[in-house]
């Protein structure tokens, strides 16, 4: 196997958006570089001041929900290499 990647879509709380997850193999610097796995997280979401979703409600939404999910995917042991707090 070369190469390999995966995509997952969720929906954010209440429906008020998704949450778009892409993971990928790839290689540090060059073609024959380090092995690592980059991962992507985008929230995306309306902004509907009728129905009270501003947009600086959305942005902490959409950020707390990639936190969560990164904090989710990744280990206790790069959680302490990070020094990650909760």
């Amino acid at each position: 196997l070369d190469s390999v990647g995966a995509e997952w879509h969720m929906p954010l709380e209440k429906n008020r958006g998704r949450l778009y997850i892409h993971a990928k193999h790839v290689r540090v610097e060059t073609a024959t570089g380090p092995e690592c796995m980059r991962l992507e997280l985008n929230a995306r979401g309306p902004i509907k001041p009728e129905m009270g979703w501003t947009l600086e409600e959305g942005i902490k939404l959409g950020h707390d929900s990639i936190v969560l999910m990164f904090a989710a995917m990744t280990s206790k042991e790069a959680h302490a290499f990070w020094k990650r707090t909760d």
